[in-house]
């Protein structure tokens, strides 16, 4: 009875350690991809960003602006930081965890959209967050979410992984230096697709809920407190509205929703607010491939408008100097 009790402890104890092998590898693994969603967090997370001009924001920002094109006019060192489907809560939160990584920029550009200061609910492309969960700004940020973390999946060997294929194999062959090609550029990733007239049904604006209302308190007090710390670290705080198409009813939200706010926060802090919100790019959907972004074409030539418009603002980086 003895034996066959040790036997059976040793059946279930022997895999643990090789379990957590595996989880060493894939993690370490996606901590090296290049793949789409994790290509950013590694370079904040390796410290080998340290831009003067950091882009911040949703997609809005990762999709339509450029840091190769603006580093060719401003002579400067920039970075993309945008992040895909998420409000301004989860982009200060990159933020924050950027700036304990890395050099602070001289110049952040908070690209604004319609929803910046809404709340997701759920835990939106929860695996990008997988092999990071070492950090406790990770688990606090992404504990406010449905999706949330468990317990197993932070500690147990390979549980976060558990429904991830594609992710668990991306890690294995990362780790070999065989994972996904470099598809990223310093955060940008544009999409080459053309018009298809998406985002219509989705620009209703029901009446505000309690919970909205509420949502919008706590992000505009996070939103407070990043400009005062861009102001307590010398931090130029430059907004941006890249250009949306034009439609009646979604630009009418967009100026009383966003435009103005942003406009009152710039007046009030002596922040440059640059407004592309009526700029003719927004009333031609061959620069578009849906009603809030611009296709690749469309992305590349605002970059190139924006970096003209910063360079009187933006002072070259010392070794173009």
């Amino acid at each position: 009875m003895k034996k066959a009790l040790i036997k059976a402890l040793l059946f279930f104890l022997l895999p643990i350690p090789l379990l957590y092998v595996a989880d060493s590898i894939i993690t370490r693994g996606l901590q090296r991809s290049h793949g789409l969603y994790f290509a950013v967090w590694n370079d904040i997370y390796s410290s080998r960003i340290n831009a003067d001009v950091l882009i911040c924001g949703s997609s809005r920002a990762g999709r339509m602006i450029s840091p190769l094109i603006l580093d060719s006019t401003l002579h400067s060192n920039s970075y993309n930081l945008g992040m895909d489907g998420w409000e301004f809560t989860m982009q200060y939160a990159r933020t924050r965890i950027y700036l304990q990584h890395n050099r602070k920029p001289k110049y952040i550009l908070q690209c604004i959209d319609l929803k910046l200061f809404t709340e997701r609910t759920n835990l939106f492309l929860h695996e990008q967050f997988l092999p990071y969960l070492q950090d406790t700004c990770i688990v606090n940020i992404t504990n406010r979410f449905t999706g949330r973390f468990s317990f197993a999946e932070r500690h147990l060997p390979l549980f976060r992984y558990n429904n991830a294929p594609g992710v668990v194999a991306e890690g294995w062959w990362s780790f070999w230096g065989n994972g996904a090609r470099q598809s990223v550029q310093k955060g940008y990733m544009p999409y080459e697709n053309k018009w298809d007239g998406s985002f219509f049904n989705r620009v209703r604006d029901p009446e505000p809920t309690q919970a909205d209302m509420a949502a919008i308190q706590r992000t505009t007090a996070e939103f407070d407190s990043f400009i005062h710390y861009c102001k307590a670290n010398d931090i130029q705080l430059i907004f941006v509205y890249p250009p949306t198409f034009h439609e009646p009813h979604f630009s009418a939200l967009v100026t009383t929703n966003i435009i103005a706010p942003i406009r009152q926060y710039a007046e009030k802090y002596h922040l440059i607010f640059l407004d592309y919100s009526n700029d003719p790019m927004c009333y031609n959907s061959f620069y578009f491939y849906n009603i809030s972004h611009l296709n690749k074409y469309g992305a590349e030539l605002f970059s190139r408008r924006l970096a003209s418009d910063l360079k009187p603002i933006i002072s070259p980086s010392p070794r173009w100097q």
